[in-house]
């Protein structure tokens, strides 16, 4: 059976997947929020003998329609340079008919990836009037451009958190380490120096929560569905 690579961008995202079951044939790296590492990490699986790449985790919403919770199943990845990148058609199709047979909602459109994060309703509200894409993460972009390398197969399963009309606290980039672990420390001062921003942040922590919860009903899927 072959080995599937799954980059996430933190380690709760990553603890989702206990919920698949997987066997030994999972490689699951996480990225700590950066694109950089985000692609250092898919090419380690490839080299780690992976045959196949996962982007796998939360995401901000572009598209108004969509809530929290709602699972984008990406038929293409667009970058920040405007190219576009296809997912693997026949894996894709194959993950979006077990989410159906289970009758697990998703939509399936385009992803955009970003290397920064965007923070506030106008900027995503740009960006989807400029791209079309359902939502966007920073972690897509650079494992795809991993898998083309390599002429492998990439699939992106991504869950709306923060939604088109949500703003994300500035503090909130300063929440992971490299390793994806949260930075305790590093956020309470950073808290402690924009008091203002507590609230926010605990609402995105709401956010997240609902995200998670679809990211634990669909981390099964990753079990069940294989192509190659």
């Amino acid at each position: 059976m072959a080995k599937i690579g799954i980059i996430t961008g933190s380690k709760l995202e990553a603890a989702c997947l206990k919920h698949s079951n997987p066997s030994t044939d999972f490689d699951v790296r996480c990225s700590g929020a950066s694109s950089e590492r985000a692609n250092i990490a898919a090419r380690t699986s490839v080299a780690a003998g992976c045959e196949g790449l996962v982007s796998f985790g939360l995401a901000g919403g572009l598209d108004p329609a969509l809530t929290s919770g709602s699972l984008v199943v990406a038929d293409e990845v667009i970058c920040a340079d405007g190219s576009k990148l296809q997912t693997d058609r026949i894996w894709t199709e194959g993950v979006a008919e077990i989410l159906s047979e289970n009758s697990i909602p998703f939509v399936k459109g385009s992803i955009l990836g970003l290397d920064q994060i965007a923070f506030v309703p106008e900027t995503k509200r740009t960006l989807f009037d400029g791209t079309g894409a359902l939502s966007v993460d920073m972690e897509s972009h650079a494992v795809i451009r991993a898998a083309s390398l390599e002429v492998i197969p990439f699939i992106a399963l991504r869950v709306v958190a923060d939604t088109a009309s949500d703003d994300i606290p500035r503090t909130a980039s300063q929440a992971l380490a490299p390793d994806g672990s949260v930075q305790i420390l590093s956020l309470t001062c950073a808290l402690l120096k924009n008091p203002a921003e507590i609230a926010g942040l605990l609402k995105l922590r709401k956010l997240s929560g609902l995200g998670f919860e679809t990211l634990r009903r669909v981390a099964p899927i990753l079990s069940l569905c294989r192509t190659f």
